[in-house]
């Protein structure tokens, strides 16, 4: 499943493919407005294309006045004849990556040649003197040899060292939207197959749970049915109403461990906790709990939906003001 998704989003970005694709989708998702939809999609990226395509080649004819286009040859850097048409290359060399610098006498006269290799291909040819001033950029007329050896062996073409020329119209802005809408149709065509099939499934599965009532088997009982919903959902909040108590714990029963297992609360602290209600009584509400024992905002707030405390009208909390020890000290 996960190689069949791999392809079809590989497939949306493909031109013709992804309408194709889409209009595949569409017959399987039953929806006639959607085949429809594709097969006019296709029809206008096919169409729009076609348009284009002629619009580009009579707008290129003009530029670069030719005949047919045909008789164009591009080449989008000089180097390029090192990979597109490796006999015409010039610029090529068997020279390590790197600087290179040597010196040869031509005509009773010695030059220096400079040179920069990357990747088997000069970037960079000066031929200078012993001075060091530039007598030739040998690399530009490497650059044009190239050139003129290529148009020598094929007289009927004109090279053009750059992109094509193509005119941005109306049909060049509606095809790349089309081309858009394309992609989207062939996901929204995948995605209304698997809704379908959803769909078709759900009808069967209650087809098979659906209640038959022939050969005798026993009917609802109508009369009693909004009684038995009834009591089951009174059961239901039941148990969720003692799960929501068991849930929390009451501060006044809970120990030592079930202190701690409250989220900022250690050990220690879960002792203290303890101790402070063993010495001055019972906590009479969750803000007296948290006022006693000096609970930061931040734990009450962890802590608050974890806790309950039962109220207690009567009972007063000891005062913690008076002295521990009374009466007079007696010194030996």
């Amino acid at each position: 499943m996960c190689l069949i998704a791999i392809i079809i989003f590989v497939l949306a970005f493909v031109p013709y493919a992804n309408a194709i694709v889409a209009i595949f989708f569409s017959l399987f998702s039953g929806s006639y407005k959607l085949i429809l939809g594709t097969v006019l999609l296709f029809s206008a990226y096919y169409f729009t294309v076609q348009i284009d395509e002629k619009t580009n080649e009579d707008y290129m004819k003009s530029f670069y006045k030719v005949d047919n286009v045909e008789d164009l040859e591009f080449f989008y850097g000089n180097d390029y004849f090192s990979t597109i048409n490796p006999k015409y290359s010039l610029v090529t060399t068997e020279l390590n990556n790197g600087h290179h610098e040597f010196e040869k006498d031509s005509n009773n006269v010695k030059t220096i040649h400079k040179i920069e290799v990357e990747s088997g291909v000069f970037t960079s040819y000066f031929i200078t003197n012993k001075v060091g001033d530039t007598l030739e950029n040998h690399l530009d007329k490497l650059y044009h040899l190239q050139v003129a050896n290529y148009e020598r062996d094929n007289p009927g073409k004109k090279v053009i060292l750059d992109f094509p020329v193509r005119k941005e119209g109306f049909f060049r802005y509606a095809r790349r939207i089309i081309y858009v809408l394309c992609i989207l149709a062939v996901f929204y065509s995948f995605f209304s197959v698997e809704t379908a099939q959803t769909y078709v499934e759900s009808l069967k599965d209650i087809s098979k749970k659906r209640p038959s009532f022939f050969n005798n088997e026993k009917r609802l009982d109508t009369n009693n049915l909004l009684d038995d919903v009834i009591n089951e959902a009174d059961e239901n909040n039941t148990e969720i109403s003692i799960e929501n108590e068991v849930s929390l714990l009451e501060v006044n029963r809970a120990g030592e461990e079930d202190f701690a297992t409250l989220s900022g609360i250690s050990m220690v602290q879960a002792k203290y906790l303890v101790k402070e209600r063993e010495d001055n009584g019972r906590y009479s509400s969750l803000e007296n709990f948290y006022t006693r024992n000096d609970i930061s905002k931040n734990i009450q707030e962890n802590i608050k939906a974890k806790i309950t405390c039962d109220e207690i009208e009567n009972e007063k909390p000891k005062d913690t003001s008076r002295k521990r020890f009374r009466g007079r000290r007696l010194e030996l």
